[in-house]
Formats: C-alpha cells, structure tokens, sequence
C-alpha cells in the first residue's frame, strides 16, 4: 500500500480533509517510527500477509487518532494488542 492510500485512510479514520495533510503525513511517520522502535516491520517491507498489513495499519491510524485528538487509554491498549501480535520478537537483540 502507497503512502497516499494509508495517508487517506488515516484522513477518513479521522474525519478531517486535506487541509490536515501538513500535520498527517509527519504524523504517520512517526507511527511508523513508533511500530519500528516497539519491534514492528512494515509488513509491507517484509512477506508477511494481508492480515499483518492490516494490522499495521490499523496500528498506524489510531495512534495518528491519539495524538490528533489526544490519549485515549482505550487506544493505548488496542495498539499494545495489536503491538504485541505483529511484533517480530527477533528485532532488537531478543533471542527468542
């Protein structure tokens, strides 16, 4: 998936238009930091399946949705749900 379709898909999450891109697109890119530091690839950069993307995905938009709009305890433990599923577990130096 290109940036413009997730960036989109963060925009409809939301509810906001274009005039929020300026804000969105960095934001996106430290989601992605965010997953990448928590253990999580972009399954778009690996072989993982659709279901992974998703969730990635899904990952990326509600923690866009927690610093637009502000913490959300309840979105901070679907992302460490979804974290704790997509994670690959040998990143960072963990040997399992």
């Amino acid at each position: 998936m290109g940036e413009n379709q997730l960036l989109s898909k963060v925009k409809n999450f939301l509810r906001v238009g274009d005039e929020d891109d300026a804000l969105l697109v960095p934001l996106i890119s430290a989601a992605k930091q965010y997953l990448l530091n928590a253990g999580v690839e972009d399954p778009e950069n690996t072989e993982e399946g659709d279901g992974e993307q998703s969730l990635y995905e899904l990952a990326v938009i509600l923690y866009c949705h927690k610093i637009y709009y502000g913490n959300e305890d309840g979105l901070d433990r679907a992302m460490t749900g979804i974290i704790l599923q997509i994670k690959d577990y040998s990143l960072n130096g963990g040997d399992d």
